[in-house]
């Protein structure tokens, strides 16, 4: 096998993919813990409580509601969150939300909510202060951060 250096671009690429380690790896887990909190918050939105879909879910309601808030799973909880959302709809996911979980990703779970609010409300007020209207549903999106 030769060096990475002196590979194929398409074999670096291929192998990236297989072992996770492209970036386009991580916007994809983001986007999919984004689909995960939207379907969460239908459930709840439509009469469900926190309690109640952690218990169906096997986790804590503490660890549920962290995830809700941005927070990421990992291990067996995220393993339960993830099958028990398999079988439902999928939702549509504000690109703004993921860029947001992306951009929050390094801060500690102890900060993780404020931060999202912290990088959304950045985005809101660059471009207020530009005078550019954003559209509703991205204001929307970013205004619940």
């Amino acid at each position: 096998m030769c060096p990475p250096d002196e590979m194929d671009p398409q074999e670096v690429q291929a192998r990236e993919e297989m072992t996770g380690e492209w970036p386009g790896q991580f916007l994809l887990d983001e986007l999919h813990l984004a689909e995960m909190r939207a379907i969460i918050w239908s459930h709840l939105d439509g009469g469900s409580t926190l309690a109640a879909v952690a218990r169906e879910m096997g986790i804590s309601a503490h660890a549920l509601g962290d995830f809700v808030r941005g927070v990421v799973l990992h291990g067996e909880n995220r393993d339960k969150v993830a099958s028990w959302c398999e079988a439902k709809p999928r939702p549509r996911v504000s690109a703004e939300l993921v860029a947001v979980g992306v951009l929050a990703a390094w801060s500690p779970k102890l900060h993780m909510r404020q931060v999202r609010a912290d990088i959304a409300k950045a985005v809101l007020l660059a471009y207020r202060a530009r005078r550019i209207r954003l559209p509703s549903d991205v204001l929307d999106a970013l205004s619940t951060q």
